[in-house]
């Protein structure tokens, strides 16, 4: 028996590599976590995050923080977010007595689209959307402007859980510039009044999407959707994500995700949160120094 390898011919190798970058994609398509089909498989969920034992004592855990982006050739971002938080101690129900959702009206634009509380008795409680008031943010040293929306909630109980679904256009990182839109229609795809709304890299999106939080979070889950001309650059930093991308004639889709994230804890001296939580930076520009 000879020990010298049988040459495989270029072909046959490139569809073996072809055949098993698919089974790959596949298998990743497989562990990617499906979004809860309706109330009892959010019940499920809630039921599976166990309690503060499960989690080192903890008085909050998020069950799951879904975020998904669709990109508009202009650079713009429509984001929708659905999240569902547990409460695992009276601390952390005194924690959730009221939801307060940070936003900058400079370049961002948030709107409620759903809120209720799904209680450990199975009754379920619609909350009314007009009950939230926009606030300035508590500021301190640079003075953005920013605001936040605000909502008392209803005593909460151990077990007691909260969703909710928000809709945000506009862009998160901050311009040392006047940033003020004409008002008119962008020409390029943009509507009447998004303007403002649209990067000043015209045409390019960016964010920095983090994966840990101060209390445990089950999952978090990340999806944009942009124009097939405008493939994304990412990279993931302070630990490992999972990732998906897939495309249609359209568009092209990157998925990230990851799972049974502990609490961030952070300790005195050291570096801030954005430095050593795991992020995912991405951008549509062709370089980084760009």
């Amino acid at each position: 028996m000879s020990d010298k390898h049988t040459p495989i011919p270029f072909r046959l190798a490139g569809l073996a590599a072809l055949a098993a970058l698919v089974l790959m994609g596949r298998a990743a398509w497989a562990q990617e976590p499906a979004p809860p089909a309706d109330d009892d498989e959010l019940r499920a969920l809630i039921d599976e995050a166990g309690t503060a034992d499960d989690h080192d004592g903890a008085n909050l855990v998020t069950v799951f923080k879904r975020t998904r982006v669709d990109v508009e050739d202009s650079g713009l971002g429509h984001i929708h977010n659905h999240e569902l938080i547990k409460c695992l101690s009276e601390k952390g129900a005194a924690q959730l007595a009221r939801l307060r959702l940070d936003f900058d009206p400079a370049s961002n634009f948030v709107e409620v689209r759903s809120l209720r509380i799904l209680r450990a008795d199975g009754t379920v409680e619609d909350l009314p959307l007009d009950r939230f008031v926009d606030l300035p943010q508590p500021q301190h040293a640079i003075y953005w402007g920013a605001q936040m929306k605000l909502v008392p909630l209803p005593r909460l109980q151990v077990g007691d859980a909260v969703e909710f679904s928000t809709y945000m256009k506009g862009f998160l990182i901050a311009y040392l510039d006047e940033m003020t839109g004409d008002g008119g229609g962008s020409g390029d795809g943009a509507a009447d009044g998004d303007e403002r709304y649209i990067p000043p890299m015209r045409g390019h999106f960016y964010d920095i999407v983090y994966f840990h939080d101060h209390h445990p979070v089950k999952l978090r889950h990340y999806e944009v959707r942009l124009p097939r001309n405008k493939p994304l650059q990412f990279e993931v930093h302070n630990g490992e994500v999972r990732s998906y991308v897939s495309h249609d004639a359209d568009h092209m889709v990157y998925r990230f995700w990851k799972s049974d994230q502990p609490a961030f804890h952070g300790e005195p001296r050291a570096v801030d949160f954005p430095d050593v939580a795991t992020k995912v930076v991405m951008a549509t520009v062709p370089d980084w120094p760009e």
